[in-house]
């Protein structure tokens, strides 16, 4: 009940604002020092068929309520806020559901520091995705920490064409108790028309001193009506094992029209070590999923969605199918207001 309150709340301040500024004749509606401002729901019904003998499980399920929020407060300094209203995967803690809460301050066009809290730099288009586009996961993903308190350096050529970040941030392996750990994170992102790529390479700290390491290899090509990623990532303690603990994946998307599109998605993950990785795969697990499903735009605009997918997953001995229907709305508060001008 406490939740709903809360997004009540935020809610009534949202159109109390919105009815003031609309009530100020001649004056400029455009909201000082902010750029992004929306919110955005999402709801399913879901339907999972367990073969090994498990009851059926099905309901429906309230999955997201997001405020973002963003802009340029100078010419060189700019923020952004996502926070999730409701409580996802069991936490309790108000401000774990913060997502991004941070500045970045711009040194010239090339050069740029951003601090606060913000994701792991990773080499992964499905780590990537906005969490309302994905609608089914790999282990990686779904069981990873994404984010965490840190800082990144970034450079970037003239055309953007390259864009290089360095961070260091607290590491995700700090939520088992095991003291002040770091991460040491650095990426490439490459835009080359038609290819995209992001690669990274990840030290996170478990122990003092201890390092599980992540190769993660992302890659995009799209053309007019179509795109389609390929992410390998592979993780281990020693080098020398880097094929024994790994995550391989991609999704093809193709647009049937503006207003209809369709995704396939499948991918092979193992963990043929002893890691105990309590963000990744379980050791001596091995998994195939696969699935696929349709997104239908009534409006012109993205801001109202239907979806639907089913999915598969096959741990060699149980294969678990997944029925979903659902839809997700945007309200997209800062474009509404710049219209009022």
């Amino acid at each position: 009940m406490k939740i709903f309150n809360k997004a009540f709340l935020l809610v009534l301040i949202l159109v109390a604002f919105f009815q003031n500024v609309e009530a100020q004749e001649g004056s400029d509606n455009k909201l000082p020092f902010v750029d992004v401002l929306n919110i955005t729901a999402m709801a399913d019904f879901e339907y999972h068929d367990y073969r090994d003998g498990s009851d059926d499980a099905y309901g429906f399920n309230g999955k997201y309520f997001i405020f973002d929020a963003g802009g340029n407060i100078t010419d060189n300094l700019s923020y952004f806020v996502r926070h999730k209203i409701r409580p996802y995967r069991g936490i309790s803690n108000f401000f774990d559901n913060t997502d991004y809460l941070l500045v970045t301050y711009k040194f010239n066009d090339n050069w740029s520091l951003t601090l606060g809290k913000n994701e792991y730099l990773m080499g992964s288009f499905e780590f990537d995705e906005n969490p309302t586009d994905l609608f089914f996961y790999s282990h990686f993903v779904s069981n990873l920490n994404c984010f965490n308190v840190g800082g990144n350096i970034t450079f970037k050529d003239r055309e953007s064409k390259n864009i290089f970040d360095i961070q260091v941030i607290n590491s995700p392996y700090m939520q088992t108790g095991n003291g002040s750990l770091l991460s040491y994170n650095f990426r490439w992102k490459g835009n080359y028309e038609h290819f995209k790529t992001m690669y990274s390479l990840n030290m996170h700290e478990y122990a003092k001193g201890s390092y599980i390491k992540y190769i993660a290899l992302g890659n995009k090509l799209k053309y007019d009506k179509w795109q389609i990623y390929v992410d390998a990532i592979s993780r281990s303690t020693d080098m020398s094992n880097v094929f024994d603990n790994i995550s391989v994946l991609s999704q093809l998307d193709v647009s049937l029209c503006d207003r209809l599109s369709m995704f396939v998605k499948g991918g092979y993950e193992k963990n043929d070590t002893e890691i105990i990785d309590y963000t990744s795969v379980a050791p001596g697990s091995e998994y195939v999923f696969y699935g696929l499903g349709a997104e239908f735009y009534p409006l012109r605009s993205s801001d109202l969605r239907f979806h639907a997918f089913v999915a598969a997953e096959d741990d060699g001995s149980n294969i678990a199918l997944q029925y979903t229907i659902g839809v997700r709305c945007r309200i997209d508060f800062a474009s509404h207001l710049n219209k009022l001008n």
